[in-house]
């Protein structure tokens, strides 16, 4: 955001997702983990220590939408003209029910994620890749 809102020659605003007669939206974070295979595992423990509480997911928040609300709060976010909107619609965030299931992985995420490396490395048509993948997910997730 703070790009956007620093170039002159772009003239932008921002506002609450449009509603129904339900107000909800989704929203993906990015998480931070430790592989179990790390050859430093102490180090990615200090670093995900760091990064999870005070200055580092302060720091973390320069960056990224911080899930934090006294973060964004100190940052100035839910004032903001640009930012107010966005934190302002956190409040209504509601699991999408396709990512509930267990099955999510395995039907949709992994089969999907496998066509698109596929494609990129093979070529072929991307529709007719997505089509079936689209089908064999729903056939896996139906059962």
């Amino acid at each position: 955001m703070s790009q956007y809102t620093t170039d002159s020659t772009l003239k932008i605003g921002t506002v609450g997702l449009p509603a129904g007669t339900t107000r909800a939206n989704s929203i993906c974070w990015s998480g931070f983990a430790l592989y179990s295979k790390s050859e430093n595992k102490d180090a990615a423990w200090a670093f995900l220590r760091w990064i999870g509480a005070d200055k580092g997911a302060q720091s973390f928040a320069d960056y990224a939408l911080t899930d934090v609300q006294a973060i964004a709060s100190a940052q100035g976010k839910d004032t903001d003209q640009y930012w107010a909107p966005v934190m302002n619609d956190l409040q209504y965030v509601k699991s999408l029910p396709d990512f509930t299931t267990t099955k999510f992985s395995d039907c949709v995420n992994t089969p999907f994620m496998a066509a698109l490396e596929s494609y990129f490395d093979n070529g072929g048509d991307l529709k007719t890749i997505m089509s079936e993948t689209a089908t064999t997910a729903d056939a896996c997730l139906a059962k």
